[in-house]
């Protein structure tokens, strides 16, 4: 897993395709954790779109986990293609039938968020 924080823009995205372009390979499951992510602009967006091809070109399978409501706002608002999303159980924004369902298609309201759930703004 990787776990990736803060912001992911133009000064940090770079390092999320690097990262995968390192540990992609035949067989390996790569999942990008973005619970602490506070923000995601195009740039960002983009990095994880170019992260999942590198790893279907290695021959590894790629999601992401918890991705943050403005990466969800950058794909729909330019109509990027979609990243898959790896449920978590411990949210109701990620239900269990949110296995194997993209970014769009996740729900969106935090306030279905479990208390301790780490997608709260309080």
């Amino acid at each position: 897993m990787i776990s990736a924080a803060g912001e992911l823009d133009l000064a940090t995205a770079p390092l999320v395709t690097e990262t995968v372009r390192q540990v992609a390979a035949p067989g390996v499951t790569i999942t990008v954790e973005l619970a602490e992510v506070s923000f995601c602009d195009l740039s960002g967006a983009q990095a994880l779109l170019q992260a999942a091809d590198l790893a279907a070109a290695a021959g590894a399978s790629f999601a992401i986990a918890h991705p943050p409501r403005s990466l969800r706002n950058v794909l729909r608002a330019v109509e990027l293609p979609s990243l898959p999303v790896i449920a978590d159980t411990g949210c109701s924004i990620d239900p269990p039938n949110m296995t194997n369902r993209t970014v769009a298609e996740a729900p969106v309201e935090e306030e279905n968020c479990v208390a301790t759930c780490s997608h709260r703004t309080e």
